[in-house]
């Protein structure tokens, strides 16, 4: 009958202080960055502990500071929008030694669920990104947990909330595409009960209004933030005959959907039609035509949010930054066609 082998030993500071010739409270000192240890009882015990191949207990070094050295991250989706904002905060807590919780938002009632997730696992901070959830909700768990978020309003801790210029962010893309001499301008914009869609549509109006040139209700659209949502709303527009030369689309998902669009009714992206996206995604520099577009920073967002949840568990305040918002011009805006060239919808195309 084979005999199992024995399970191997952790190898406790009792064994590293046997073999450093000190006390197990010096090893411990030691091991927990202490500076009241003389220079060559440190060096005992770091050489005993790497000889032993020590490698620390995660969960006794929590039980010990009260604190999980995890970090949680909640998303309303998976989608390619949040990667970049998931590798910054990747780095943030890399920077830290910290450990990354993620959950995901999966059904009407999946935001409260993966908060609660993530609360349950006694995360020392929270990044809270976008979503469904109350602002209300979310000020309650800020009261006994550091929390900022990302890409939401947050009523009443404002404070701990990081965004993009998203209004500034729109102004400068309603400019360029009037500098280009567009004056009959479509808006296709995300949910207005969001806060991020509302800044863009304002964004729209100002610019508008700066130029002098008049709001044709008609030409603004409400739709949702992804591809199918351009599309749908781009049909909607030529199928009821719009006039335009230009769109401007709240996400860069819903410009694409917008083109989509526009290529099934034989229009040309920019020659008859220029567009332009937010967000600057990963595709939006590699589809066909290259998509002009307003960029978001978010893995810098993502870095500050982990930076700051990190100085409030020390005891210290790191101010959130509004991020700046800077258009990426590419292939898909060009001049306006001649004066009296107008985008017409062919019905039944």
């Amino acid at each position: 009958m084979a005999v199992a082998p024995r399970k191997k030993q952790r190898v406790t500071i009792y064994d590293i202080a046997d073999r450093a010739k000190v006390s197990p409270a010096t090893v411990s000192r030691v091991l927990h960055g202490s500076l009241h240890v003389s220079s060559g009882k440190r060096d005992a015990v770091l050489a005993a502990a790497s000889a032993l191949n020590y490698r620390p207990n995660p969960m006794a070094q929590d039980l010990a500071s009260g604190r999980s050295q995890t970090l949680g991250l909640l998303l309303p989706d998976m989608s390619s929008f949040w990667g970049r904002l998931v590798r910054g905060v990747e780095t943030g807590v890399r920077e830290h030694g910290l450990h990354l919780l993620m959950a995901t938002a999966d059904a009407s009632d999946g935001d409260r669920r993966a908060l609660d997730l993530l609360i349950s696992h006694h995360v020392d901070g929270l990044v809270i990104a976008g979503g469904a959830l109350l602002d209300a909700d979310i000020v309650a768990v800020a009261t006994e947990t550091p929390v900022v978020a990302v890409n939401r309003s947050l009523i009443g801790r404002e404070d701990c909330r990081v965004h993009v210029g998203n209004f500034d962010g729109a102004v400068r893309a309603m400019r360029h595409l009037i500098d280009l001499g567009h004056t009959r301008i479509a808006h296709i914009a995300g949910p207005l009960s969001h806060p991020d869609a509302a800044d863009r549509r304002d964004g729209y109006l100002s610019a508008l209004a700066e130029a002098g040139l008049p709001l044709d209700p008609a030409l603004l659209i409400e739709s949702d933030f992804i591809w199918r949502g351009g599309l749908v709303a781009m049909e909607t527009l030529l199928s009821a005959g719009r006039e335009f030369t230009a769109v401007f689309a709240s996400t860069d998902q819903m410009a694409l959907g917008a083109m989509l669009a526009l290529h099934h009714r034989g229009q040309d992206v920019p020659a008859d039609v220029s567009v332009v996206g937010f967000d600057d995604e990963a595709f939006s520099a590699y589809c066909c035509p290259a998509l002009t577009t307003v960029s978001q920073p978010l893995f810098e967002m993502g870095q500050i949010a982990v930076r700051s949840i990190v100085a409030r568990v020390n005891g210290q305040e790191l101010a959130l930054p509004s991020f700046s918002a800077p258009l990426c011009v590419r292939e898909s805006t060009g001049p306006a066609p001649g004066r009296d060239a107008r985008v017409v919808a062919r019905r039944g195309a």
